[in-house]
């Protein structure tokens, strides 16, 4: 007795540290929302979504290899509030607060306080949920909108492993949640088609096994039918992509997936907890007003299901069609992560003798405060430093309102989307200067007749402006040999000739988990 009442003691102190926790990094994903200019996909999105007309950005839309569901919630978001860095971010900001706001406040019903602060906990010093909460891009909505859709499925659950009939509401909700979820992202499709095909393996009854696989099929038409469209229109390249099918980097993408989502100290503190309850069950009644017709086991093998099916249908996909599989996309289904980690710590606690679920819950806590206190020292969301490098150029008087050459990592111009795009990012930094793109790629250059006489021109000093390029997003770009190709097709000379040297300026910047990158360069004469 007195070993239980010092171990509730110290489970109402960790569910304090717990709450402070969550409150403070909540806070944080607010914090430095203009910290680094906005990095090639997010000027992507912007792009899209800035026509004033939804059929506008509709078409647009399907020129990305993402469905639009993203672009239209931030479309009229920033019809209300801005265009700017900080508010495009801000969007992604909200939805994942709200998504672990939901994760604690909308599941008491079937998880206890233990799972439900814990998880919290684990969720917000996750690194995934830390880098897209302050990223332009669709995860952030996905964490919220997917987080809807498990709860919708749980009370489904509830319904049937009681033996109750599934009601239409139910239906309803599942299937609208399910759409707007699979129209964010295609991984997210694929986690939504795992809910509803555990949904429909899971329930006894013939007419509500129907509905879960008939709503799963309309979906998946809907979705077809999406895709047939998209492979018309789409000006991204499908399978010349940064993705490798490699083993080792599907191997190393699933680590990186599955430990940004849960660090690894506190997936092994939550494995100790599993085998510990397994091994020593008393189990407890639920507390008042939980929802016993959902058994653990159940509950907890939907979320894991939900995971594998993502990352197992991500790599075929990736092997099968083209490659697409990456840690960031595995990251769509950490909302169910986050739900399974909080079905087990809830499971542990009450299996467990309260004084063992203390001193683990008391592991756990410190290994997630250890990796939180990791964050609080870094740079947030500093991507591409395409800010940096045009700040330069501005700085420069004698480039005041003058054409500047920027990259095209092509051969050719490109199409009309592709030239819209590459004229927005490039200016969205640089308003007021004309811009002229050089395209590279494989050692060749490519450029107007009258980019080519600028360049020779400002080359030997007859314009006063020594830019002769800008270059971002440069994954995977040969730097030095654009340098040397660029200087060989001035000077006239064959390839292979030597070629006297560019300055080549480059701006550094660190990631979020406090990496030194090098991602923007600006060339000139010496």
């Amino acid at each position: 007795m007195h070993l239980d009442r010092h171990a509730h003691r110290l489970m109402l102190g960790l569910y304090i540290l717990c709450s402070i926790l969550i409150c403070a990094q909540l806070i944080y994903a607010f914090v430095g929302l203009n910290a680094s200019s906005l990095w090639i996909d997010e000027l992507w999105t912007g792009w899209l979504i800035k026509p004033a007309y939804i059929p506008s950005i509709l078409a647009r839309s399907v020129t990305d290899v993402h469905p639009p569901v993203y672009y239209l919630f931030l479309h009229f978001w920033t019809l209300l509030f801005g265009t700017t860095a900080a508010v495009m971010r801000a969007f992604s900001a909200v939805c994942a607060v709200l998504a672990v706001v939901a994760l604690i406040a909308l599941t008491p019903r079937w998880i206890g306080l233990a799972g439900r602060l814990f998880a919290g906990a684990i969720a917000v010093t996750s690194p995934q949920w830390l880098d897209q909460s302050q990223n332009a891009r669709m995860y952030a909505l996905g964490f919220l909108l997917g987080l809807w859709l498990a709860l919708v499925a749980l009370h489904a659950l509830s319904a049937v492993r009681s033996g109750r009939e599934v009601r239409r509401s139910t239906f309803a909700a599942l299937a609208v949640s399910a759409f707007l979820f699979s129209f964010c992202h295609f991984y997210m499709f694929v986690a939504a088609l795992g809910v509803l095909g555990f949904l429909a393996a899971a329930s006894p009854r013939w007419p509500d096994r129907l509905a879960f696989a008939g709503i799963g099929a309309v979906l998946f038409v809907c979705m077809l039918a999406f895709i047939v469209v998209l492979l018309e229109h789409t000006e991204v390249p499908i399978q010349d992509t940064w993705f490798s099918n490699s083993p080792s980097a599907i191997i190393d993408m699933t680590v990186r997936g599955i430990t940004r989502q849960v660090r690894l100290l506190p997936l092994a503190v939550l494995s100790v907890l599993m085998v510990a309850a397994t091994i020593l069950p008393r189990l407890r009644r639920p507390a008042a007003g939980m929802d016993s017709a959902v058994p653990m086991p159940s509950a907890l093998l939907m979320m894991l299901f939900v995971i594998a099916f993502v990352i197992v249908a991500g790599i075929a996909s990736s092997l099968g069609i083209a490659p697409n599989y990456s840690d960031r996309n595995v990251a769509v289904a950490a909302p169910f992560a986050w739900l399974g980690v909080a079905i087990l710590v809830d499971y542990a606690v009450r299996a467990l003798p309260r004084w063992a679920a203390a001193a683990l819950l008391a592991l756990l806590a410190a290994a997630i405060a250890l990796h939180a206190l990791e964050q609080w020292h870094r740079l947030r969301a500093a991507r591409t430093e395409h800010r940096a490098a045009s700040n330069y150029i501005r700085a420069l008087p004698q480039c005041a309102g003058k054409p500047i050459p920027v990259t095209l990592k092509t051969d050719q111009p490109g199409a009309a989307a592709a030239q819209g795009f590459t004229r927005y990012r490039f200016a969205y930094y640089l308003p007021g200067y004309p811009l002229a793109g050089v395209g590279y790629r494989s050692g060749r250059l490519s450029m107007a007749d009258g980019t080519k006489r600028l360049l020779s021109r400002r080359e030997a000093g007859l314009d006063e402006c020594p830019v002769l390029a800008m270059i971002a997003d440069t994954s995977g770009f040969d730097i030095e040999g654009f340098a040397s190709s660029l200087r060989r097709a001035l000077d006239g000379r064959p390839h292979g000739a030597p070629a006297r040297p560019i300055a080549i300026v480059p701006f550094p910047h660190y990631d979020v988990y406090g990496n030194r990158l090098t991602e923007a360069w600006v060339l000139r004469r010496p």
